[in-house]
């Protein structure tokens, strides 16, 4: 029948009520199994939110060991960049007053001394210092 509810019969299978019985069932089932281990699935909460905490502390702890070594690695290479840039400046400096003194000697205007490191001790001074006061 189609209106049948089933009440003194198995029923015809219309109504649908067999299928939402048994979820409620099913959920009065499952709440009163947590009931029931409450207290066990409460501890077993608390120490999965504890390891959860541990693990958590300590990949911020590895992030920032792993931040802090990048940061003085770039420093690093920073200072030795600048270092290196700085002794090519010298450098520069001193073969142009070595150049320098090479072009006055040969117009006679100097005399050149006896050995070539020597010229530069008097010449690339002034220019050495101001290398390393103004660096690029």
């Amino acid at each position: 029948m189609k209106n049948c509810s089933g009440l003194h019969c198995s029923g015809c299978g219309d109504s649908g009520g067999s299928g939402i019985g048994a979820g409620v069932l099913a959920v009065i089932v499952s709440l009163a199994v947590a009931v029931h281990f409450a207290s066990a699935i409460g501890r077993a909460v608390s120490e999965v939110v504890f390891v959860l905490a541990v693990v958590a502390g300590s990949m911020a702890g590895i992030a920032v060991t792993a931040g802090a070594v990048v940061i003085a690695v770039r420093l690093r290479r920073g200072a030795v960049r600048r270092a290196q840039l700085q002794a090519r400046e010298v450098a520069r400096a001193e073969t142009l007053a070595w150049a320098l003194t090479q072009i006055a000697a040969r117009d006679g205007r100097v005399s050149l001394p006896a050995a070539p490191g020597a010229s530069l001790a008097g010449h690339g001074e002034h220019i050495r210092a101001d290398a390393r006061r103004f660096p690029r």
